[in-house]
């Protein structure tokens, strides 16, 4: 960034994970070496974001854009007070997997960062939760008009699903399943 530029907005770390666990070292799989990884929720001005940090990689979420002068800022706001502080700060709590078996405490870390991400992130801050969507049955020639109508792909599950929560889900009704949701009545019953 250059000098006299935009002010970019003030960064608030609110809650975190520091995941500690131990892996096989690449130089000798039989040596085992101590890993930190860091899962963040934090604000930057209006807009939230989720961060993982891992060996380097950062993996980041977040509703808004994050310019890279932000992503920077953001970066040296986790290093200063967090990776390179004698102690936590409050909004950070720790985990330790040192102890445990790579294979299971890699199988933790899994779930750890699954709860975290779904529960905390997305269903705390986002207000987006799981059992508020309903699958599609979407032929391809119509995801474009799927799509703009409010549905959203899931990679994972390769499936396209919508918000129950829309404004107006009446906009999906044609692709609702036929088998309906169990006890509900007519398809439009799943969404409004």
């Amino acid at each position: 960034m250059t000098r006299g530029g935009p002010s970019l907005p003030e960064v608030a770390l609110i809650e975190g994970l520091r995941l500690s666990y131990r892996i096989p070292s690449v130089a000798n799989p039989s040596e085992l070496r101590q890993v930190e990884q860091f899962l963040v929720i934090g604000r930057a001005g209006p807009d939230s974001f989720f961060l993982a940090y891992d060996r380097g990689v950062t993996r980041w979420n977040s509703p808004a854009d994050l310019s890279e002068p932000l992503r920077r800022k953001i970066l040296h706001a986790l290093r200063t007070q967090a990776r390179h502080a004698s102690s936590l700060p409050a909004w950070c709590k720790e985990v330790d997997l040192t102890g445990h078996p790579p294979s299971v405490a890699l199988d933790e870390l899994s779930r750890l960062y699954a709860q975290f991400h779904q529960d905390r992130w997305r269903a705390q801050v986002l207000g987006d939760r799981d059992e508020d969507y309903v699958d599609l049955v979407v032929p391809f020639s119509e995801k474009d008009a799927a799509k703009a109508a409010g549905a959203v792909w899931d990679p994972t599950r390769r499936v396209w699903r919508a918000n129950l929560a829309l404004k107006d889900p009446s906009l999906l009704e044609r692709w609702l399943p036929s088998t309906g949701l169990e006890g509900a009545g007519p398809k439009t019953s799943q969404l409004g």
